[in-house]
């Protein structure tokens, strides 16, 4: 074989030839990778090297064609280019990306040396291989972060560009630089001196070129340089920037980074900081807004002279805006659109983008409506909100410019920056007590708050600790620093922590302090990995709570979620989960069992007259005696205020009448709390199992019902019977009734005339109420009201009641007929206590033009129980407008002679059931004396109800009753028989109604 034209200047591949040196061929597998390939690409011999780095086996090589290891990485004209060169018997240099056996990548520097024949052609291929693997690495994070820097140069939004020292010249700008100079490339910025930029002397008044060389002398003398310039360009005037040089060098070129930040706003701060520290030492000292406003507006009034400025403030307190402050504006106009009295003018408060159109013809502003529209259509007035720290408008910023610009943009008479400064500062002004109360809270917060905050190393050392966990630890705050927080618990939950923060970056959960005096603790901690760039920073941050109070609760809140808390009494909850166990073992056990309802009687007196603090000693007092007069086999319960239930198993009716009795003769004697001794009573419904409920909710519902007769038969035992379920859904169905007959018009008033006793003569009348149902008939007052009282329609019945009784006489008034005296109107406790009943009450007067003279209000005694004294106050309001109140079924009631006396009433009415039966009872007879003596002491009129004979008559005239009302004279009449009877034309009045 003949050698190649190369192979003796490459010895060392020798070495993997038959007969070659063998301490060559050592060397060559020592230092590099070496494999040998026919011309084919076979491989036919590899050295160790080869195999390490490949990852193969050399009996897995052998034979194997050398693409067995290619990655894929080269394009195949790189290949083909290789195979060209080897082939015409020249040896080839270059770089290999090949994949091993695992799938990895390495990559080799490869020189690829053909061993020739005795004609020349290639017969074996001898490569030599050196690994670059890291070199390549290396090239490719460099090329990675200049890459990153180039795009961080040129998309930076701060001005920065590249010196060339020695030439002096910019190299390099990016757009932010070319922006700043009014440029639209950065190349317009390439090979610019840095005086070509800058006006021909700076401030200081050296000449740009000289002192330019000089900053950048000191630049490199001292490693970096920072000072103020002037810069300009045709397309922008000189301009002050802040300049910071920065010596670099790349690939022995000198360079410096230049970096220049705009600073005009800086310069235009320092002329207005004076205002703005008269404005803020306003503030502080607690001025008038309008005081601390001032300045303000006097310096954005200087900046442009002509500018007119007024602020308008929106009150959160008050119904209308207030204008506050102006400069080059006339206030009066503008205070009478603010403030007038119609509507304050949309446009100026910001709410409208032009001035409404619709201004009335008499509007007292016209002028001034006219002026403000004329100001919007030319552009130069304008309306900016402002608003506060919530977003909600706190005030409207109006200013009227003394000229505007071609475009018709709005001139910026302050520049951006300070513009925007001076806006911040009068809001500022504007929420300035919210401000200081957030700013004090937010102080606060850390100092004061009741939880310890910790932060630490992830060693577990303590670097800041709060007050808060000083108290928790009992040390002093300024010990705390060094401490190891670990050491502070009695529990192994370290590791758990370490262990959560790794996976989640987060751990929650309770630990138990060491060394607490007292009860046992516990601390509820969140801990929290401080995380930079994602990754863990090394710092934790401790937040730990005592909740020991609350671990301690949470047994009492357990019990308390199944008790009463006022008499340790199961609750409602705990009885309906015993009470379906009852019912089971009954179904189970064909056996029965019953529920008592249980309400007490007068309960509601003890609490108004003695307050609710004794009212739960009473109700501690009756738990127990309850408590005592059952079996212990009973369940007893209390549902809420005064209601009670018991639970009977395995009980027959008459042993369940008995314990009844039994809990009623309990509650027999005087209750005695605080040396006060109360009767209470009490009113029981019982409902039984299997008769009348097969469920829980059942038997509850029909004790519920029974109990409710128990109550109207004024107390006692009264067990479920069918019959009461239908008076219960007679209820319901006049509730959803009322409010249809009512739209409808099957409500109406009649009227029942008053008459005076001695002459005979219609006084005034009073109006009640009717209603018929085609399938029902004629509903009684006395049934439908407390229905509407328990479901919530009383407002819409009194209103009605109102306004029909105000639009009646109004039509008698326009049909010529004359009423005299008043027209009286019962009025539900309901309605009194409604907030807005004196409202709705002068509004009904109004709606038809009625006089309060013309109405009677008849309240009955009970409106007095509640709050008595609030009840006098709203009494008195009404009678210094006008109106005559009555006290309707005087005597029925409870009420204290310290409170009628003072009650501002005109007349007292009797009583019908007293009236009635006057003349056959002597005790009714002395009430009714009694009450007509009282009346004449406190100098009442009074009116007698359910006179039916002229006996009655009679005898109530010598007693000294004024008026009377009943079937002696009319019952209640529609309004038209009402008229028919006793009213006549007011050109013909008499004695209308004389008997």
């Amino acid at each position: 074989m003949k050698p190649g034209p190369l192979s003796p200047a490459l010895p060392a591949a020798a070495a993997s030839l038959p007969g070659g040196s063998a301490a060559l061929a050592a060397a060559l597998d020592h230092h590099a990778i070496v494999a040998v390939t026919d011309r084919r690409g076979l491989i036919i011999h590899v050295n160790d090297r080869f195999c390490a780095i490949s990852g193969y086996r050399r009996e897995e090589l052998l034979g194997r064609d050398h693409r067995l290891l290619n990655s894929g990485h080269h394009p195949r004209a790189y290949m083909r280019q290789m195979w060209r060169t080897i082939l015409r018997g020249e040896v080839w240099h270059g770089e290999f990306k090949n994949r091993a056996k695992d799938g990895s990548h390495y990559w080799v520097q490869s020189t690829i040396v053909p061993v020739l024949e005795e004609d020349g052609r290639p017969r074996e291929f001898i490569a030599i291989r050196t690994d670059i693997s890291a070199h390549k690495g290396t090239e490719a994070q460099l090329a990675a972060s200049e890459s990153r820097f180039r795009r961080l140069f040129e998309l930076s939004s701060d001005a920065l560009l590249l010196l060339d020292v020695d030439q002096g010249r910019f190299v390099d700008a990016n757009l932010a630089a070319a922006r700043m100079l009014g440029y639209d490339s950065p190349g317009e910025l390439v090979g610019c001196l840095p005086q070509q930029l800058s006006p021909p002397a700076q401030e200081d008044g050296q000449d740009s070129a000289s002192k330019a060389r000089a900053m950048i002398e000191v630049a490199m003398a001292a490693g970096s340089h920072r000072f103020e310039w002037l810069h300009c360009s045709p397309q922008r005037a000189p301009f002050p920037v802040e300049v910071l040089l920065t010596p670099i060098t790349v690939d022995g070129q000198r360079l410096q980074f230049v970096t220049w930040r705009d600073i005009s706003l800086r310069r235009q701060q320092r002329h207005w900081t004076m205002c703005s520290s008269q404005a803020l030492d306003l503030l502080v000292r607690r001025a008038p807004l309008a005081d601390v406003l001032a300045p303000l507006l006097d310096f954005a009034v200087a900046q442009d002279p002509g500018l007119g400025l007024a602020v308008i403030r929106h009150s959160a307190v008050a119904l209308r805006p207030e204008l506050v402050a102006t400069r080059g504006l006339d206030a009066s106009p503008l205070q009478g659109l603010v403030e007038r009295r119609a509507h304050a003018c949309a446009c100026l408060l910001g709410s409208a983008g032009h001035c409404p159109v619709d201004c009335p013809v008499d509007c007292p502003e016209g002028s001034a409506c006219a002026e403000v529209r004329r100001g919007f259509a030319s552009g130069r007035l304008k309306v900016e909100t402002l608003a506060g720290d919530d977003d909600a408008p706190s005030a409207s910023l109006v200013s009227l410019q003394p000229a505007v610009d071609a475009t018709g943009s709005e001139r910026d008479w302050l520049g951006a920056t300070p513009r925007a400064l001076w806006l911040d500062l009068v809001r500022m002004v504007l929420q300035k007590e919210a401000t200081r109360e957030t700013e004090s809270l937010f102080r606060a917060v850390f100092e004061h708050s009741a939880d310890g905050v910790a932060v630490c190393e992830r060693s577990g050392r303590m670097l800041l600790a709060n007050p808060a966990l000083a108290r928790m630890l009992g040390d002093a705050t300024a010990a705390l620093p060094g401490r190891s927080l670990a050491t502070c618990f009695d529990d192994d939950a370290d590791f758990e922590v370490e262990r959560a923060l790794a996976r989640d970056g987060t751990w929650l959960g309770a630990r138990r302090p060491r060394g607490v005096a007292g009860e046992q603790a516990t601390w509820l901690c969140s801990v929290s990995a401080v995380r930079a760039a994602g990754e863990d920073a090394g710092h934790r941050i401790h937040i730990l709570t005592d909740i020991s109070e609350q671990e301690r609760q949470r047994a009492r809140i357990e019990h308390l979620a199944y008790h009463d808390a006022l008499t340790q009494l199961p609750n409602r909850s705990l009885l309906l989960e015993r009470l379906q166990s009852m019912l089971q073992r009954a179904l189970r056990e064909a056996g029965g069992m019953a529920l008592l309802f249980l309400d007490l009687d007068r309960f509601k007196e003890v609490n108004d007259s003695c307050g609710h603090a004794l009212g739960d000693r009473v109700l501690i007092d009756v738990a127990r005696r309850l408590a005592s007069a059952l079996p212990a086999t009973t369940l007893l319960a209390r549902m809420g205020g005064d209601e009670f239930l018991v639970a009977i198993d395995s009980a027959d009716p008459g042993r369940v009448q008995q314990i009844a009795e039994h809990l009623l003769s309990a509650l027999g004697p005087p209750v005695c709390v605080d040396g006060k001794s109360f009767r209470l009573g009490a009113s029981i419904g019982v409902s039984l199992h299997p008769a009348d409920a097969d469920s829980a909710e059942e038997l509850l519902q029909h004790a519920d019902i029974a109990l409710y007769q128990a109550k109207h038969l004024r107390g006692g035992v009264c067990f479920y019977r069918r019959e009461l379920g239908a008076s219960l859904n007679r209820r319901v169905l006049l509730a959803e009734r009322l409010k249809i007959a009512l739209e409808e018009g099957r409500v109406r008033l009649h009227y029942q005339p008053q008459v005076n006793l001695a002459s005979g003569a219609l006084v005034g009348a009073e109006a009640l109420l009717r209603w018929r149902e085609p399938d029902l008939g004629w509903i009684q007052a006395n049934e439908f009201v407390p229905v509407a009282e328990a479901c919530g329609a009383m407002g819409v019945l009194g209103d009605f009641v109102l306004r029909a009784a105000c639009a009646q006489l109004a039509d008698w008034q326009n049909q010529g007929l004359e009423f005299p005296g008043r027209l009286s109107v019962n009025l539900s406790p309901l309605q009194l206590a409604a907030p807005d009943f004196e409202t709705r009450l002068d509004a009904a007067l109004a709606g038809y033009d009625i006089e309060p003279g013309r109405i009677e209000l008849e309240l009955t005694e009970s409106t007095l129980i509640g709050d008595p004294e609030a009840a006098m106050r709203l009494f008195d309001r009404l009678v210094g407008r006008g109106y005559s109140l009555a006290i309707d079924d005087f005597g029925t009631g409870y009420s204290s002679l310290a409170y009628l006396k003072r009650f501002p009433a005109a007349r007292l009415k009797i009583d019908g059931g007293f009236v009635r039966d006057m003349l056959s009872d002597g005790n009714d007879a002395a009430i009714v004396e009694t009450v007509l003596a009282m009346a004449r002491s406190l100098r009442l009129d009074t009116v007698a109800e359910c006179v039916e004979s002229h006996a009655h008559a009679q005898r109530l005239r010598e007693l000294g009753c004024g008026s009377a009302q009943g079937f002696l004279y009319a019952p209640a009449l529609t309004a038209q028989a009402f008229a028919d009877d006793w009213l006549r034309p007011a050109a013909r009045a008499g004695t209308p109604g004389t008997l």
